[in-house]
């Protein structure tokens, strides 16, 4: 990139090039106007000069004085002459022996001409004024070549000193802009430093209360974020890994005991192995239901109209029939979303309910208010107020007491979490009034409300 590319690339050149324009385009403009004001001010002062001259002369026909040599102070830049049937009367020594003007016919106005042979322009006034004699014209002019001459000047001192203010003001911003860009260098440098194994680290903060300090806040709190992502993803591995590990090692011990013994019981071996792998396939399914909601792999265009009633109905017919499960309180509840997820929902919630109860689950589903509601309530322990948000939590159990085979992972409140706010929906957990045990209450948009609006 050269030099040239450089500067108008960059924030620091771009906004001094503009401020330069900006600055010279108002000294122009300022320039023009005060060349023109000034222009209309001195020849208005020449007006006016030639105005009181004309009258003085005008006084003196009338009076009936009328000298031959007419005297004015400026006479090598200024003249004037009377005129009385054709004839000169009188006139100033500059332009004595000189025909009578007849340039100006309108008496009436006073206009810029050019005398023949000249290269000067003149302001001439041309009056009449009655005497007894008769009508005497009085024509008075003077050079312009002062005045012009003046506004020459002028232009040359402004065309200076706006180049130099554009220069000044070009620097200034130059500076300005560059030491205020400053701790923005130094915040992008320290960025580039930090890698996925140094995520606590954070950029230096100026003093200032500005914008810049916004923008170091904005990226330490970023950097916050990706270090707790870090962390949680690192936790989930971990976790994971923990979750596998354990029905892998059940494995290898069924298979090294049957190895070891002398006639093995194939069927014990194959009924562990079986029960084992059927662990690992929900423990992988439910991770892989995580990564695509995490990764947003699925996108809302996919949707459909889903009958959430027709879905827990449907989930309801695959549970064993140790429990009693109450369906007298669902009604007809209709969403927008991803049916298999929404499946999904409705089961982990199922096989929590069945986990947790004693002998009876109810579930209940209803639309109101532009909302459609699902609870599933169950009664057993319930669970503590304390742990009502952590139970959304991966990999945390509440029944550690429990075997592993029978707990789960961890991960079916979770699951549902994640999939209820992807819909736009809440979650929340409180105590049952039916039964006494856990309530879990779903509430997602209603998919009919949304098309009436």
């Amino acid at each position: 990139m050269n030099r040239r590319a450089k500067l108008t690339s960059s924030v620091r050149g771009r906004t001094t090039i503009f401020v330069a324009l900006l600055f010279a385009i108002t000294l122009v403009v300022s320039g023009f106007a005060l060349h023109s004001i000034l222009r209309r001010t001195m020849i208005d002062n020449v007006d006016t000069s030639l105005e009181l001259r004309a009258a003085d002369l005008g006084a003196l026909a009338v009076s009936g004085v009328a000298p031959r040599d007419i005297t004015i102070p400026d006479d090598g830049t200024s003249f004037a002459q009377m005129i009385l049937d054709g004839e000169v009367i009188a006139s100033s020594t500059n332009v004595r022996g000189q025909p009578p003007i007849d340039m100006v016919t309108d008496t009436s106005q006073i206009t810029v001409r050019q005398t023949s042979g000249d290269a000067e322009d003149f302001r001439i006034l041309v009056t009449e004024q009655g005497t007894r004699a008769g009508p005497v014209t009085i024509a008075v002019g003077t050079t312009l070549a002062d005045l012009e001459r003046t506004l020459r000047v002028t232009v040359w001192a402004l065309l200076i000193s706006g180049a130099a203010l554009t220069a000044l003001a070009g620097a200034a911003t130059w500076v300005v802009v560059g030491r205020a860009l400053r701790p923005v260098d130094s915040m992008r440098a320290e960025v580039a430093e930090i890698s996925v194994t140094d995520l606590d680290r954070r950029v230096s903060q100026p003093t200032t209360d500005d914008e810049i300090r916004m923008l170091a806040d904005t990226m330490n709190e970023m950097l916050g974020r990706l270090e707790a992502g870090t962390r949680a993803q690192r936790d989930f591995v971990s976790a994971a890994s923990h979750e596998l590990r354990t029905p892998i090692a059940v494995v290898r011990h069924a298979l090294d005991v049957a190895r070891a013994a002398e006639s093995p019981n194939w069927n014990d071996v194959s009924t562990n192995v079986l029960e084992e792998n059927d662990r690992m396939e929900r423990l992988v399914d439910d991770l892989l239901v995580i990564a695509r909601t995490d990764g947003g792999t699925e996108g809302r265009d996919a949707w459909t109209l889903v009958d959430l009633d027709d879905i827990a109905l449907d989930e309801v017919g695959r549970l064993p029939t140790t429990t009693t499960i109450d369906l007298a309180e669902v009604s007809a509840g209709q969403v927008r979303g991803d049916p298999e997820q929404l499946r999904r929902v409705v089961r982990n919630l199922l096989d929590n309910a069945q986990r947790h109860a004693e002998t009876a689950v109810a579930i209940e589903v209803a639309s109101s208010d532009g909302v459609v509601v699902m609870a599933i309530d169950d009664d057993g322990p319930g669970i503590a107020a304390a742990d009502r948000d952590r139970v959304f939590e991966r990999f945390v159990r509440l029944d550690d007491s429990r075997s592993r085979r029978d707990g789960g992972f961890g991960l079916g409140l979770s699951i549902v979490g994640d999939l209820v706010r992807r819909h736009d929906g809440t979650v929340s957990v409180s105590t049952s009034r039916r039964l006494g045990g856990a309530r879990i209450t779903v509430t997602l948009p209603d998919a009919r409300h949304d098309a009436t609006d």
